[in-house]
């Protein structure tokens, strides 16, 4: 359950980097500094990359392809005041990227979130979080599906999250309790004869156990409950709202700080409120684990299975995804990073089903303990039983990231 409290709603920032960036930092020379603001317990750690690349399908066509190098800029920073028992913390960060031939792409996100962390005694905590973003969807993807190659400009929407959660127990205890209730919102902001039937809220509950078996390995029971409503219903299919329930039991298994693994398996429903749509009943799952086999390799493995409300058409998605990353650190200073993702996913109300393979491919450089360079390739592919949403796409890019 902490873990659902902690990334549920999570979002992407962008799109450029989606396989490699993750790798950018990986190594153990780069450490951004943080600094104090003034005379305040507050400090900021900044940090800004730089990113030259090039997308040889910027719209995600089947045919037709739009070609353009990229400069994008990203900025974050983390501010922290307070200490281990009570602490308040806020990054904000944006990312603005220009296209050399293809203008219409330019974009700019921009987003900030506040977390709150207090622990009344050992055995009780408390967090709180809220966010606000405005983010963006390339063309041809999210909302415009199959029609990026027609429309001018990316997909813009904002978004807002509220959760509140709560742990009991001390780490080592036998048992261990949570809870969280949430709020998520998400608005289009362009296109609005279309995407407004696509804005929606979402109210979320959850509970969760662990119970330790042994000093290395817990039993983990997780339970979560959304009510999605939908401000606008869909002229052509009627309303979209619906509640999901899913519950979750497997294992938790760490031998170490580095080697460790989680898998988690049970039951989904997706009930909608227009008898005209197809409900979901059947499996779910979710596993990750991490084995650093080396002190320099480590190989991570993550997957799931979970049904989905669809960006266009359709009642709802079946998705079933399956990805796994090799790290290596050839010097202290260079590391490699290899990452291979397959997701198959299948439409409900619909005839379509996807199968899309990720290839992401970078080494990184840390030049001093405030400097590194990071160069990615990144592969897409997507073959659907809908011809308009078949893709191939290659992404190349060097970037540089800048620290105090």
């Amino acid at each position: 359950m902490r873990k659902l409290f902690q990334s549920r709603w999570m979002l992407s920032s962008g799109g450029l980097c989606y396989l490699t960036c993750a790798s950018v930092t990986a190594g153990e020379l780069f450490q951004p500094n943080s600094v104090p603001i003034a005379d305040s317990n507050v400090r900021v750690t900044p940090v800004l990359t730089t990113t030259f690349g090039y997308d040889d399908n910027l719209a995600f066509s089947p045919t037709d392809e739009i070609t353009s190098s990229y400069l994008a800029v990203r900025g974050r920073a983390n501010f922290y005041g307070g200490n281990e028992i009570r602490h308040l913390t806020m990054d904000v960060d944006f990312s603005n990227a220009q296209f050399h031939d293809s203008s219409d792409d330019n974009y700019l996100d921009y987003g900030s979130t506040l977390r709150g962390h207090w622990q009344a005694t050992s055995k009780h905590r408390f967090n709180a979080l809220a966010a606000y973003d405005y983010r963006h969807e390339a063309r041809g993807q999210g909302i415009s599906e199959g029609i990026g190659i027609l429309i001018d400009e990316p997909v813009e929407y904002s978004t807002n999250r509220l959760n509140m959660g709560y742990e009991y127990g001390v780490d080592g205890a036998q048992m261990n309790l949570s809870g969280s209730v949430g709020y998520f919102d998400k608005t289009y902001e362009n296109f609005r004869d279309v995407t407004s039937q696509r804005d929606y809220s979402t109210l979320l509950a959850g509970l969760g156990m662990s119970w330790r078996l042994t000093a290395r390995m817990s039993i983990i029971v997780d339970g979560d409950f959304e009510d999605i409503n939908y401000d606008t219903v869909d002229t052509g299919s009627g309303s979209r709202d619906n509640q999901v329930s899913r519950v979750l039991a497997g294992v938790r298994w760490q031998a170490s700080a580095e080697t460790g693994f989680y898998a988690q398996f049970g039951h989904q429903r997706k009930d909608f409120s227009n008898p005209n749509r197809i409900d979901f009943s059947g499996n779910a799952w979710k596993l990750r684990g991490r084995w650093a086999y080396r002190p320099s390799s480590n190989l991570s493995l993550e997957g799931s299975k979970e049904a989905r409300d669809p960006n266009t058409l359709g009642d709802y998605v079946d998705v079933e995804s399956l990805q796994v990353n090799w790290k290596h650190s050839w010097l202290y200073q260079w590391s490699t990073s290899v990452l291979v993702r397959y997701s198959n996913k299948e439409y409900v109300g619909v005839t379509r089903d996807d199968d899309v393979w990720n290839l992401g491919l970078s080494t990184t450089y840390e030049w001093r303990r405030n400097i590194s360079t990071s160069l990615g390739y990144s592969y897409a592919e997507v073959d659907s039983t809908s011809d308009a949403v078949e893709y191939e796409k290659n992404t190349w890019q060097l970037s540089i990231i800048v620290a105090l």
